[in-house]
């Protein structure tokens, strides 16, 4: 479920924790940063055109989406079933957003939702997460456009901010990984692209 961190968890999360706190600026010397999108983009923009703005961003994430959670089960398969999640401070989420968030989920993750909000986790930063399912819950978030939260694998050393469009920024301690990770979104009919923007046009966190 949604844990407190302990103090050995603290510390390994400290450099998410400062890249949420400081911005891009704050990790891209340090880290390689790749934009994770979807495939055929432009194709699939051509097949959505004829859909106005609300319809197409909520048929197109929906009909997608499960590549993202695809993809993120077999992440966090190779973290050893553990992420940590950033930008969900529960105390900073007015009311009327949570009820968005309980409406625009599916109703088995409206009901997990539920459950941490009824476990009055205390005013954290990050949280640890251990079972996929509630990190689905945090992805639909993003998919839905409901809320963004952002995500740190550890032991693979990969932070990921979420964002419109099912696009996301992942950045990677070590380039040698980066391959893996394309091959592996290649699986899952995604797409791991480089940089090619100013990146300071994706927020890191979502204001609320």
């Amino acid at each position: 479920m949604l844990h407190i961190l302990n103090t050995l968890e603290r510390d390994s999360s400290k450099g998410f924790v400062d890249a949420m706190k400081f911005g891009i600026e704050h990790i891209t010397n340090e880290y390689f940063l790749r934009i994770l999108d979807i495939n055929d983009r432009e194709e699939i923009t051509r097949r959505d055109s004829r859909l106005d703005f609300t319809e197409h961003s909520l048929e197109h994430n929906l009909r997608f989406e499960d590549r993202v959670f695809r993809l993120f089960e077999d992440i966090f398969k190779l973290n050893n079933g553990r992420v940590y999640v950033g930008n969900f401070n529960i105390n900073s989420i007015d009311n009327m957003k949570i009820l968005y968030m309980l409406r625009d989920l599916d109703y088995k993750d409206s009901i997990k939702l539920i459950n941490i909000l009824r476990s009055h986790v205390r005013d954290e930063d990050v949280y640890k997460v251990d079972d996929f399912s509630v990190l689905k819950m945090f992805l639909t978030l993003s998919t839905r456009e409901i809320h963004f939260p952002s995500f740190y694998f550890d032991l693979s050393d990969i932070m990921v901010f979420t964002h419109y469009d099912l696009s996301m920024l992942m950045f990677f301690r070590n380039e040698n990984d980066i391959n893996t990770y394309k091959q592996l979104s290649k699986i899952n009919n995604l797409v791991l692209n480089e940089q090619e923007f100013e990146v300071q046009m994706k927020p890191l966190i979502e204001v609320i």
